[in-house]
């Protein structure tokens, strides 16, 4: 009996060792694979039989079997692409995608980063398979649900300008005090700044403002827009479209400003109200380093000039940032946020079942994904422009490959040692 047992030993080695070389040789075979996880085969005793007696050491073993096969999850390096769809997970954490792999519809999860645009604008993996991540609504915000991310191609449209941030630098020691004409601006101000707004054609004007010292610490200002003739004789033809004052106390900062908001309508557009505002005043709650303030001496200066305005333009290309944010780069010198790509993270990464094509599935063993924005929650950072690669450690493979190698040959030893000892056995009769 125990010789027939040591056959079966020899078999259960050559079996175990021949799995252990064939998830060995599907790591070689995937060591240029794109955000591959390595397998290692697990090994476990068969109990055979106990020998008479009470001693706990006293059983034999049947010989070994693989118990499973472990992904090893550690990260792999970085391999720089170029591709702004190219993504890469640097730390925890895997692309969901939905779509039907192996005939099974459903979400699956990634590390494999390798996505593109398909003819709907939909980033898409080599297999179809859609990326998931938040949309960005009409109003800018990013959007709670997850879904597929979709990056429209259509234009962005204009957007009127309704607000203008302006913090000036204006001289206390100007002793000048002129009377404001304008007909005649540039004469009969003190200081000026033109800032560029848009109208709701998306069409570009130049709205010039003009300072002018009324008395120690006070200050008027109007805004004024040319017409789109000028009158015979080169003389440039203005309209006012709104006007104000702007108090500093005795230490140069902005006390108060006063003035309604901008009214202008620019022929074939729609009419437009824009806020003007100079920092936020002491009688605001503002202290003076972000807001418009009068110098002791020095030259006038523009410290800020800013609009939300903006004319239409094309999309031109994308950028992933690492929170997973997707932003869009317009020919009009516009970035916007078009979506952000989500994450999915495990509490055990060892419970996914892998389904092949660089998919895994998750089981009741992985628990449930716990979806989110990357560089968040405990999910990594998301690299775009790179792709993540293969954890294969080619060295170690090739001392797997040798070791289960010999144990594969030992074991065959073992079977042919069994066999001698049985023939000499049967040949007892002879």
């Amino acid at each position: 009996m125990s010789i027939i047992s040591n056959l079966y030993q020899g078999v259960s080695g050559l079996s175990s060792n021949s799995a252990r070389m064939e998830v060995t040789g599907n790591n070689i075979a995937n060591v240029n694979t794109v955000g591959f996880k390595a397998g290692r085969a697990n090994f476990e005793e068969i109990l055979g039989r106990t020998v008479m007696g009470s001693n706990a050491n006293n059983h034999i073993g049947q010989g070994s079997r693989m118990a499973g096969v472990d992904q090893n999850f550690s990260q792999g390096s970085f391999l720089s692409t170029g591709s702004s769809t190219d993504l890469a997970v640097g730390g925890e954490g895997f692309f969901q995608v939905r779509g039907t792999q192996g005939g099974t519809e459903g979400s699956f999860y990634t590390r494999a980063g390798q996505f593109r645009f398909d003819d709907e604008g939909y980033l898409t993996t080599g297999g179809g398979l859609k990326l998931q991540g938040y949309q960005v609504g009409a109003d800018g915000e990013v959007g709670n649900k997850v879904g597929d991310i979709n990056i429209p191609a259509s234009p962005l449209p204009p957007q009127a300008t309704d607000s203008i941030e302006m913090q000036i630098g204006l001289r206390s020691d100007e002793t000048e005090i002129l009377t404001f004409d304008p007909n005649d601006p540039a004469n009969t101000s003190n200081h000026s700044a033109t800032v560029t707004v848009y109208d709701s054609l998306g069409q570009a004007h130049e709205v010039d403002v003009y300072f002018n010292k009324t008395a120690d610490n006070e200050w008027s200002y109007t805004a004024l827009v040319k017409t789109d003739e000028t009158e015979a004789g080169g003389v440039e033809d203005f309209t006012e479209i709104g006007n104000g004052t702007l108090t500093f106390n005795t230490d140069g900062q902005l006390q108060t400003e006063t003035g309604d908001a901008l009214g202008v309508t620019f022929n074939g557009a729609a009419a437009q109200a824009i806020t003007l505002d100079f920092g936020e005043s002491i009688d605001e709650g503002g202290t003076g380093p972000n807001a418009s303030k009068q110098h002791e001496q020095g030259d006038y200066d523009t410290f800020l000039l800013e609009q939300n305005g903006r004319s239409s333009g094309n999309l031109q290309g994308i950028r992933v940032d690492a929170d997973g944010s997707i932003l869009g780069s317009y020919s009009n010198g516009e970035e916007v946020a078009l979506g952000r790509v989500a994450l999915a993270r495990f509490a055990s990464n060892q419970g996914l079942e892998n389904v092949g094509g660089n998919l895994f599935q998750a089981t009741g063993l992985s628990g449930e994904p716990v979806v989110g924005a990357a560089n968040n929650g405990g999910r990594g950072a998301i690299f775009g422009g790179a792709l993540e690669q293969s954890n294969v450690d080619l060295a170690a493979e090739f001392v797997n490959l040798i070791t289960a190698q010999r144990g594969y040959q030992a074991n065959a030893r073992t079977i042919t040692t069994a066999d001698q000892v049985y023939a000499e056995t049967v040949n007892l009769k002879q």
